[in-house]
């Protein structure tokens, strides 16, 4: 007998970083703020090793910094997630530290925390 396994990506709602953001139509909209997690007890500076960004939404959005437009942002389908390596927590006084989405036609819901892997068999 022989299985099949994946790794998936994970996250708990309840973690200080988590953060859910709805997406206007094309609309550059932060869906995570590095500033956000500074009352949390994670150090200023620190480097995440990943974030987990879930589309709850119907329609593509496209992940990036500041300047994201779906010419140059990674597409995320309706109901796919992905994870962003090395974002910076707190303490990150600049926008690159920040991750933005923008969504072409409709809407999307986005939500952003600290990955953890799970084994699938």
């Amino acid at each position: 007998m022989s299985y099949e396994r994946d790794r998936m990506a994970i996250f708990s709602t309840s973690s200080p970083t988590y953060q859910v953001t709805a997406v206007p139509n094309n609309t550059a909209t932060q869906i995570y703020n590095s500033l956000g997690p500074s009352s949390t007890g994670i150090a200023s500076g620190t480097i995440l090793s990943g974030l987990t960004i879930v589309n709850d939404g119907p329609n593509t959005a496209y992940i990036g910094r500041g300047s994201v437009t779906s010419a140059i942002g990674l597409p995320l389908s309706a109901g796919a997630q992905m994870t962003w390596q090395d974002s910076q927590a707190a303490g990150a006084t600049t926008a690159p530290w920040n991750i933005y989405a923008i969504v072409p036609t409709g809407t999307a819901t986005l939500q952003v925390g600290l990955s953890s892997v799970a084994v699938v068999v």
